[in-house]
């Protein structure tokens, strides 16, 4: 939602490459999202599907991620703690880079897991990270 949200100020703003480089965004990389906006366009008209709500884009994202869920651990005593659904064991925790990291959803997608600084032994933290609602697990499983 981050990378989106960017996108869509870059594209409601209208902005010139010095601007973007002022709003810290990097003009390739729009230049990029634009190009696979207009190809993500296409696949979404072929299919009939409306994607006009933040929610339903949060629930595509949940449907290819679903592998990649986890549920807030209520348990954790200083940091917020989620297990993997996948192996309960797992414990994983926010990056603190993320936009979510002060947050604590109950549950939430990841597009992928980086070791600290203990390396296998070290805490799994969750990047490119969305709040999604439980229950659409249960629907795109």
């Amino acid at each position: 939602m981050m990378h989106l949200n960017a996108y869509s100020y870059f594209q409601n703003n209208k902005l010139n490459t010095s601007n973007l480089h002022q709003a810290g965004l990097n003009p390739a990389a729009m230049a990029k999202a634009e190009s696979l906006r207009g190809g993500l366009r296409e696949i979404l008209r072929k299919y009939a599907v409306n994607l006009t709500r933040g929610g339903d884009i949060c629930k595509c994202v949940a449907s290819g991620l679903f592998m990649n869920g986890a549920r807030l651990d209520n348990t954790s005593s200083h940091l917020p703690c989620w297990r993997d659904l996948k192996d309960k064991k797992v414990e994983l925790y926010i990056h603190p880079e993320s936009a979510l990291f002060s947050q604590t959803p109950e549950f939430v997608v990841y597009g992928e897991l980086a070791w600290g600084s203990a390396g296998a032994k070290g805490k799994k933290y969750m990047k490119d990270v969305t709040a999604v609602a439980g229950e659409w697990f249960i629907e795109v499983a």
